[in-house]
């Protein structure tokens, strides 16, 4: 019985040894998975991060292009506008003149040349709105 005594406490030190590195084995394998884990939700945090910049910097260069194209546009209008006033002025003079020819060296009355082909055609343009004109110039383009 001695013998057995002797051999107990190295087999109860060696049995605890087991028991307690098993233990520390089952910790540190659930520390380096949730380890894992955590690394896995920071990639896929920074993957969906880089989604979002992807998106947002589509739409600042798709607003940007919208920015674009309507300042083009609205330079374009202006053109058309400020043609559409030189030649409204130059239809102006011309109806003048018209007008002047037509009453003085024809004799006729005003209501007779206003009333005329050529007067219902410079009346019509006179009467044409800016904005008319513009659409027409636009239309003309495309």
């Amino acid at each position: 019985m001695d013998k057995l005594n002797k051999l107990s406490l190295p087999a109860t030190i060696l049995l605890a040894s087991f028991i307690l590195d098993g233990f520390y084995f089952a910790t540190e394998t659930r520390k380096q998975e949730s380890i894992e884990r955590q690394q896995q939700i920071e990639l896929q945090t920074k993957i969906e991060l880089d989604k979002l910049k992807t998106e947002e910097d589509k739409a600042t260069q798709l607003q940007a292009q919208k920015q674009a194209v309507q300042l083009e546009f609205d330079k374009q209008t202006e053109i058309y506008r400020k043609e559409c006033i030189v030649e409204s002025e130059k239809l102006a003079k011309q109806f003048t003149v018209f007008l002047n020819t037509c009453t003085g060296v024809g004799g006729n009355s005003e209501t007779f040349c206003l009333d005329s082909g050529a007067g219902k055609s410079f009346s019509l343009g006179l009467r044409e709105p800016i904005s008319t004109c513009v659409n027409r110039k636009r239309n003309s383009v495309n």
